[in-house]
């Protein structure tokens, strides 16, 4: 959502996104009745173990290079990244500095969140936070919504970081332009930038 203020951009997202468990019973119990907004979409559930450890060689061999066309194909816009091991923990994920860490590291060697991100969640939103230095996040007690403004040169840089890797994956399974662009500008619209 635009704020009046330009040079600032509030992303809306539920709380607790990108824990494994809260997304788990999101899909299990979505907002909306017979529609599950995580159908066909593969959660890849990151340990605790693996965030303490700055452990990124699982996310790498799942989504990078070395990943077959095929695999590809089957994971373009279905990925729910998720953490566990921080669901006692009352803070969002991106205000953890050990998961904002991990994320910005895997993000310098695979920057293809844009590619892989299932937008039909918050998940993505999630990651972005993570990975944006400056943030504020706003929850109102007992509601279950979040709203975290963000810089949107800072929102918009990130997501131009995240296209040489989509247009090289985009080329590598054989998208044509059109439908690589048509993907990116549908993960825009997600992001309102």
């Amino acid at each position: 959502m635009k704020n009046q203020d330009t040079e600032f951009q509030d992303i809306q997202m539920d709380s607790a996104t990108g824990k494994a468990n809260a997304e788990l019973f999101r899909m299990l119990h979505p907002k909306k009745k017979g529609k599950h907004f995580t159908d066909g979409g593969i959660f890849f559930v990151i340990s605790r173990e693996e965030i303490e450890n700055g452990d990124i060689s699982r996310i790498i061999g799942d989504h990078g290079p070395q990943v077959t066309k095929k695999k590809l194909r089957q994971l373009q816009n279905r990925v729910h990244f998720t953490v566990d091991g921080y669901d006692d923990d009352p803070r969002e994920l991106f205000e953890i500095p050990e998961v904002r860490e991990y994320y910005l590291l895997a993000h310098r060697i695979w920057g293809g969140w844009s590619y892989f991100a299932d937008i039909r969640s918050d998940c993505l939103k999630m990651v972005a936070c993570c990975l944006l230095n400056n943030l504020t996040a706003i929850k109102r007690d007992g509601d279950q919504c979040l709203n975290v403004r963000v810089r949107q040169d800072e929102l918009l840089a990130w997501f131009v970081e995240c296209l040489q890797t989509a247009a090289i994956i985009h080329a590598r399974v054989g998208l044509t332009p059109k439908a690589g662009v048509n993907q990116l500008q549908g993960v825009a619209n997600y992001l309102e930038i």
